[in-house]
């Protein structure tokens, strides 16, 4: 038996400067479709509206969480979800889900305290056994020091929050960090709550790109760097291995983001 797994950052802020975002959520909607993953982690779906056509066009084949259609109005104007832009899509019956949003002090920016940041958190009844599938967001990548001790705070109130580490889990999402597995302050947390990163060591392809078109330099470093990972805990009890992890480069480009998927086979 084969899992697909993928999280994807889709670029969805209801804002001005987004380019082709409808475009390009017809696109996504095309891809997964064809992608048939059995589990999707997406970032940035923060337009309510946006949800509502991923539920119409993918419902047929995906059960979500219950707070997918939540939505706020910011400043008396613009409508946002209430989940952070954090949306997980499963084949299998999702048995129940939570959203924790971060404090103000963890949100430290204007855009992120608006965007309601956060993680969410569900348990998907597999053929195999019970998943725990943990969907994050951190911190907005920058060039100070204080930006990566944010996100590194973030991570550690996640695995805080979360549950404990004898338990199956996927913890996938955006961490905003290119060098992430070089961190000790981030891999020593993850190792602690029992998380491995799913490619065993494995040179990793960029997630953000130079070369997208979409890419935007104007607050980011001028490179291309891996930015979006998953991590996995405990497959062997469901008997599970990783068969192949890997960043997918879309023609044409689905967001600023590329895709990461991951394939996990029972043993």
């Amino acid at each position: 038996m084969l899992i697909k797994i993928i999280s994807f950052n889709i670029w969805g802020l209801p804002l001005w400067f987004v380019r082709d975002r409808a475009k390009r959520l017809a696109g996504l909607i095309k891809y997964l479709k064809k992608l048939d993953a059995d589990i999707v982690c997406l970032q940035e779906v923060f337009d309510p509206k946006d949800r509502l056509k991923l539920i119409k066009d993918l419902g047929d084949v995906y059960k979500t969480t219950n707070d997918i259609t939540n939505h706020r109005r910011i400043l008396g104007l613009k409508l946002f979800d209430k989940s952070g832009g954090l949306v997980i899509l499963s084949k299998w019956p999702i048995l129940d889900s939570t959203f924790v949003p971060h404090n103000r002090l963890a949100n430290s920016t204007i855009g992120e305290v608006f965007g309601r940041k956060g993680f969410l958190r569900a348990t998907i009844k597999t053929p195999l056994g019970k998943l725990e599938v943990i969907n994050i967001h951190l911190h907005e990548e920058g060039v100070w020091f204080a930006d990566r001790v944010i996100r590194r705070n973030q991570l550690f109130r996640i695995l805080t929050q979360a549950s404990g580490k004898e338990n199956v889990s996927i913890l996938a999402g955006d961490f905003n960090q290119g060098d992430l597995l070089k961190r000790s302050e981030f891999m020593s947390l993850l190792e602690y709550k029992g998380f491995k990163h799913a490619s065993e060591g494995l040179e990793l392809e960029p997630s953000y790109r130079l070369e997208n078109p979409y890419y935007n330099g104007l607050f980011n470093v001028p490179y291309s760097e891996r930015l979006d990972y998953i991590f996995v805990r405990q497959l062997a009890m469901l008997k599970l291995k990783v068969a192949s992890y890997q960043a997918k480069i879309l023609e044409p480009s689905l967001s600023d983001h590329d895709p990461v998927i991951l394939t996990l086979e029972s043993n």
